[in-house]
């Protein structure tokens, strides 16, 4: 009776530990969203336009893919198969997204449907970051989910006479 009592509690904890997409960071831009960590190829490509392979070995990442966007570039994205077989590359999770505001620039931005700002402090005090000014300006912020690093990057031009001035966004889980 115990270990039956044992084994339908572990039974239950493993249902109630299911990640949600909301669990990530959402990326969103105009009218679309991306979450890094929890959205594949197949979610992607409803979107973007991307240059993959078939098939991704078990456990291999592929890095620096273009995501082009009504044929324009847009961001690159690094995707991977957390798997232990081979599969097709449609299943693979998207592990990092950098998107460059200079090279298509949208309407709005927005992480968790937090708006984002022009300036990389106020962004920072708004998601309660590290601000860091070497070699540029830069903010970071992270959380854990399902025991990885989802974390978000915000960066400025070091070389933009503005430095605090949001150039580009790199979302990633480790």
């Amino acid at each position: 009776m115990k270990k039956l009592l044992v084994f339908l509690l572990l039974i239950l904890i493993s249902a109630c530990h299911s990640v949600k997409r909301e669990d990530y960071y959402i990326f969103s831009f105009n009218n679309y969203t991306l979450s890094v960590g929890y959205d594949d190829v197949a979610f992607l490509e409803l979107t973007f336009y991307l240059d993959r392979k078939d098939e991704l070995e078990a456990q291999e990442t592929v890095e620096d893919i273009d995501l082009y966007f009504f044929d324009m570039p847009f961001a690159k994205a690094d995707i991977c198969n957390y798997g232990k077989k081979t599969m097709s590359s449609e299943k693979a999770i998207v592990t990092r997204l950098k998107y460059y505001l200079d090279d298509f620039p949208m309407e709005s931005y927005q992480i968790d449907g937090i708006p984002l700002s022009s300036s990389i402090r106020e962004n920072c005090e708004v998601f309660h970051g590290e601000y860091v000014e070497r070699n540029g300006k830069a903010c970071l912020f992270g959380k854990k989910v399902d025991g990885k690093d989802n974390a978000v990057l915000l960066k400025g031009d070091m070389l933009n006479i503005d430095q605090d001035e949001l150039e580009s966004i790199e979302i990633y889980v480790k």
